[in-house]
């Protein structure tokens, strides 16, 4: 349970990060628009520099994201077929028995 609630964290922060990055193509000049202040005279280089870092942090969180569930399902597969397998055993034993 711990993996999914973290596996879902993830793929929202990371989905919420490449809102803000596309938001950021959209609109270049966002950062004078909420903020107030022009720190580089509307060139668009802030933006820039942000929606770098907001697409890196978005392609991590959303790639550990997916192998987080990726690697739960293959536990969840696994755990499935080792109680399947005792349990065929456990039938055998009882029926020989």
């Amino acid at each position: 349970m711990k993996h999914a609630y973290r596996s879902w964290l993830e793929a929202a922060t990371g989905a919420a990060a490449l809102f803000l990055f596309l938001l950021g193509l959209i609109w270049r000049d966002w950062a004078e628009g909420v903020f107030g202040w022009n720190p580089d005279r509307h060139g668009g280089g802030l933006e820039g520099c942000i929606g770098g870092v907001l697409l890196g942090g978005a392609c991590a969180l959303l790639g550990g994201a997916w192998r987080r569930r990726r690697r739960g399902r293959a536990e969840s597969a696994a755990a499935v077929a080792v109680s399947a397998s005792t349990m065929a055993a456990s039938t055998m034993a009882a029926s020989n028995g």
